[in-house]
């Protein structure tokens, strides 16, 4: 009688569990068909507007001075005094650096003896071989003393004046590469200052191969932006385009120039460049987010949604060229991934780009 009782209850629960998804069931198979399509869609559409596509080219590279040139020692020897100091402004010819000064100076007055007593013996000697009282061997040996006291007077001459460092151009110590005391040489190279000028600055881009054809073409402008202060936009100009590609990289360098008016760059600056390669004025265009399947696009008419099929896609920075067939025309920017053809839509809200 107790397992009747319980087989009854089970029973009783598993019924009271069946009948509502059973009584779904069958309201979902007798309710009208027409009922459940007949809320439309809701979707957001935007008006294509007319503007000038430009087709440009994207590239970071880091700022450097036009003129910039970094002093090595011509004589050997250590730095007995530097001059001036990162920041200072400096000029053509102004010294920056002496390179052991008093021992070049000592050089050039012991070669500037040698020559003087050189140039005495030669007249003696000349007088004598003009009246006949020297042989010609003791005339071209006096000449030839002469001659080499000249010349290593003005080696001695050249080295003391290398001894002192002076800047080729006019600009500012960009950086200094040694201290007073440092031991020097021209074989290696050792660089003692960086001098650059701040007027006008360069940057040197690293532009794909792939679009070497497009660059030979021309370029109609550069804007520049620096990394730390994306509100500055410069307009800059197209120095050299490099005639090689460098197959390691696989790039080619594009240099820009643009002048430092407002004094507000510095060398070694990061900076974003646009290279323009063209620009379209007037086009129809839209954002590229309305595309579906890569080529094609919805739009609304008379309320129902219809698909377009583009002929050909062209995208530039992030806007989508159309036909001017698509003028005035609501395409879908929101909820196009689930139109069908034809279907009713409601639009919430409309964009003018």
């Amino acid at each position: 009688m107790k397992t009747s009782s319980r087989v009854f209850l089970q029973i009783l629960v598993l019924l009271a569990i069946l009948a509502p998804v059973g009584g779904f069931w069958w309201f979902r198979q007798h309710q009208n068909p027409q009922a459940q399509e007949a809320l439309p869609k809701p979707v957001r559409v935007v008006i294509p507007q007319r503007g000038d596509l430009e087709r440009w080219v994207k590239a970071s590279g880091i700022l450097a001075s036009e003129n910039q040139v970094t002093l090595v020692p011509k004589v050997s020897g250590s730095v007995e005094s530097l001059l001036v100091k990162v920041g200072d402004a400096v000029g053509i010819g102004m010294p920056v650096a002496d390179i052991e000064r008093e021992a070049y100076a000592l050089d050039l007055r012991r070669a500037q003896a040698a020559q003087t007593q050189a140039a005495s013996t030669w007249e003696r000697i000349d007088r004598l071989y003009k009246t006949g009282n020297a042989t010609r061997q003791d005339w071209e040996d006096a000449r030839a003393a002469r001659d080499a006291t000249d010349a290593q007077a003005s080696s001695a001459q050249m080295r003391y004046d290398w001894s002192r460092l002076t800047s080729p151009i006019d600009g500012v110590v960009l950086v200094r590469h040694v201290n007073e005391g440092a031991l020097v040489a021209p074989e290696a190279r050792t660089p003692v200052y960086t001098l650059g000028s701040l007027d006008a600055l360069e940057v040197t881009l690293n532009i794909p191969s792939g679009r070497y054809e497009e660059f030979s073409q021309g370029v109609e402008a550069v804007r520049l932006i620096p990394a730390s202060s994306p509100s500055i936009v410069l307009e800059a100009q197209v120095n050299t385009i490099s005639p090689w590609v460098n197959p390691k990289t696989r790039s080619f360098e594009v240099v820009c120039s643009f002048a430092n008016s407002d004094d507000l760059l510095r060398p070694g600056m990061l900076m974003d460049a646009q290279i323009i390669l063209s620009t379209e004025y007037g086009v129809l265009m839209v954002e590229e987010e309305v595309l579906v399947n890569g080529n094609a696009l919805w739009v609304v008419r008379e309320g129902r949604a219809q698909k377009i099929v583009l002929d050909e896609v062209e995208i530039h920075q992030g806007a989508l060229k159309l036909p001017d067939s698509f003028d005035q025309l609501q395409v879908v920017v929101e909820g196009q991934h689930f139109l069908r053809e034809g279907e009713e839509v409601s639009i919430l809200e409309e964009q003018i780009l």
